[in-house]
């Protein structure tokens, strides 16, 4: 209790310009990183995210900052960590959106190790953050394809969170959508997770299958010799759809050994 007051006193105090200040006109990296870090335990007390939130100058300084190649991973951690503890009041999430967070984190996404930490926790914000403007990522230029890239490379966690954004993505329009989703070739991707993922994983993966069943029309990038291969997916999946979970998890592990033959 005396630690959450000792956080609140030090952003009444004046600590959130301050922190600004250093952000926007400090060179050295170090100086920078502890600054964020410093940011990461205040922003972790609710009295003090709308203070935090409303420096939008700091924000996006933020969000910059994260997508910086030379910034270390534990600062980019710290970063992202930040962003995630404001985005728990949802009267926040639009201004992380319009500060550009996820194109920061789907560059972020991209350039590391998909099975890392860093890629774990930028995909979980990503996710947190998309259902307020789903549109947002079909607006950036390759942002599904380093999504499905995520979902067949990334661990568990980052794979379940990847699938949370592209079943987000196609919920929101899924006329539009799908057809985009699924000439990126994540049909593979994500019959693989609805075998292995976590639990929650693997209903995401299943769901997105099925409002994908339609699009087997599609040529699938890089997939083409198994075009008829994941027609036949969607048609069963389709058949299957409405049975038990069970059934499905059994056809899919079918088909992703028709896939790897």
């Amino acid at each position: 209790a005396e630690t959450y007051r000792n956080k609140v006193r030090i952003v009444k105090s004046g600590a959130v310009p301050m922190l600004l200040e250093i952000l926007q006109s400090e060179t050295k990296m170090v100086i920078i990183e502890l600054a964020m870090a410093f940011l990461l335990i205040l922003s972790s007390c609710n009295k003090n995210k709308i203070k935090i939130a409303s420096s939008t100058r700091l924000i996006h300084l933020l969000v910059g900052l994260i997508g910086l190649d030379r910034l270390t991973t534990q600062a980019k951690l710290d970063g992202i960590a930040t962003l995630h503890n404001l985005s728990t009041l949802h009267q926040i999430v639009p201004l992380v959106i319009s500060s550009g967070a996820p194109y920061a984190l789907l560059q972020v996404i991209n350039f590391c190790d998909k099975s890392s930490e860093l890629a774990e926790k930028a995909t979980a914000l990503l996710e947190n953050i998309i259902t307020q403007s789903p549109e947002s990522i079909c607006s950036i230029g390759g942002a599904i394809g380093v999504l499905v890239e995520a979902i067949e490379e990334g661990s568990s966690q980052c794979k379940e969170h990847a699938v949370g954004v592209l079943l987000c993505v196609c919920n929101n329009d899924r006329e539009r959508n799908r057809g985009m989703i699924l000439r990126e070739g994540v049909v593979p991707g994500l019959l693989q997770v609805s075998v292995d993922g976590t639990r929650r994983g693997k209903e995401m993966a299943r769901e997105l299958l099925l409002q994908l069943r339609d699009c087997s029309g599609y040529v699938i990038k890089n997939k083409q010799s198994k075009s008829e291969i994941v027609e036949q997916i969607m048609r069963e999946i389709d058949q299957e759809g409405e049975r038990i979970p069970g059934t499905m998890l059994k056809l899919v592990e079918e088909m992703i050994s028709k896939l790897t033959t």
